[in-house]
């Protein structure tokens, strides 16, 4: 049984939920000591030019624990914070569909930071779909400090696995003694549509909520996936995945091959550490274009493939494309079907002379199809 631990956070981001999804018992870490200026309090938010801390304003006494720490409602933070969400995150596409369950929550008033953040946290577990078991730190009958402390509550738990962060300090020996298995999460953080400019990653898990949707996180969560730019340290392991899924495989240097906006429109799929997919595409005369789709064959039929190529559309659509295309070979079914399934349908002999000048292709066509996906009504043909 995996239990993973931490400290009960405001708003926590997105790797949190991580954590609590790939465990089968979370504990809330509120019997630890309170840390001044870490999470616990406060969280970022996507600002109009750079990230904005949102504060819950508290009094405490030095080494107090969380469970102790009381909120300071004079100063009418919920009010201020909720207004922020609203001027920053109101013209996002999924913003109603969640604001009202925060806007509920901080119009209580609270006493306790660790009961108000627990109660979030909760709340949005139920939108994930998150079943992970909950349970409250300072209800456990442990005593100890820092590693001692962990070992303790996950023996009494009933645990045989403990599931740290990635960069997690504490003495790995002590859960080996106890025999305890120690594994570390591993964790890409995804890159998805977000307001305001480019990517900022470790926000609030708002800022995806209210960006792309509990759906869409849901999925990711429940298959341990994330979705990254194409960055050059992960060519060699493109390379050796392309290599075990193509006859004809990509080498390094295919994926290094200079291609307009290819770093916008191309993205690397992670699952606890491990490459499982990617798709590489580029522009030309202001329409998107699929180079390469791939799919790790044990990660199949859970719709990764559909979940990339709506990324690359949705990133098409973003830049004002008039339509995406795709070349396959003319003899695979399986293709054509996942194409058609998707909105794709084959050029016309007129469309297809258009592609082949617009591409300068010379060589045959007479083995590929060409699909086309068309981003509005007004610009459905090849032009």
């Amino acid at each position: 049984m995996i239990v993973a631990i931490h400290q009960p956070n405001y708003m926590p981001y997105l790797k949190y939920f991580y954590k609590m999804a790939e465990s089968d018992i979370f504990i809330f870490m509120d019997n630890a000591q309170y840390t001044r200026g870490s999470w616990i309090n406060r969280v970022k938010v996507k600002g109009i030019e750079s990230s904005i801390w949102l504060t819950v304003p508290v009094k405490y006494n030095f080494g107090q624990n969380i469970s102790k720490v009381e909120i300071v409602n004079q100063k009418k933070w919920a009010r201020k914070h909720l207004k922020t969400l609203k001027s920053l995150y109101g013209n996002a596409t999924h913003f109603m569909e969640f604001y009202p369950t925060i806007e509920n929550i901080l119009g209580k008033t609270w006493n306790s930071l660790a009961d108000l953040n627990i109660e979030i946290i909760e709340s949005i577990c139920k939108i994930l779909k998150i079943n992970t078991r909950l349970v409250i730190g300072s209800e456990f009958n442990c005593e100890g400090h820092t590693t001692d402390l962990l070992v303790n509550m996950v023996k009494e738990i009933g645990g045989d696995t403990y599931l740290c962060g990635k960069a997690a300090y504490q003495e790995d020996w002590k859960f080996a003694e106890n025999d305890l298995k120690l594994i570390r999460q591993k964790y890409e953080h995804p890159v998805y549509r977000q307001l305001h400019g480019e990517f900022i990653e470790g926000l609030s898990i708002l800022d995806a909520l209210f960006n792309i949707g509990s759906k869409k996180i849901e999925w990711m969560l429940s298959n341990s996936i994330t979705f990254t730019p194409l960055r050059d340290d992960q060519l060699s392991e493109l390379s050796n995945l392309d290599t075990s899924i193509f006859d004809i495989a990509w080498v390094e240097e295919n994926f290094l091959r200079e291609m307009p906006n290819k770093k916008f429109l191309s993205q690397v799929v992670y699952s606890r550490g491990s490459i499982i997919g990617y798709i590489v595409g580029s522009s030309y005369h202001g329409k998107g274009h699929i180079h390469r789709l791939a799919v790790k064959p044990n990660y199949r039929r859970i719709g990764l493939g559909t979940n990339l190529v709506e990324s690359f559309i949705d990133n098409c659509t973003e830049m004002n494309f008039s339509n995406v295309t795709v070349e396959t070979p003319a003899d695979n079914t399986e293709n054509d079907i996942f194409y058609r399934s998707l909105g794709f349908r084959t050029l016309g002999a007129d469309e297809l002379k258009r592609y082949l000048i617009q591409k300068e292709k010379l060589e045959s066509m007479e083995d590929r199809k060409v699909y086309c996906y068309p981003l509005s009504f007004e610009k459905m043909r090849i032009r």
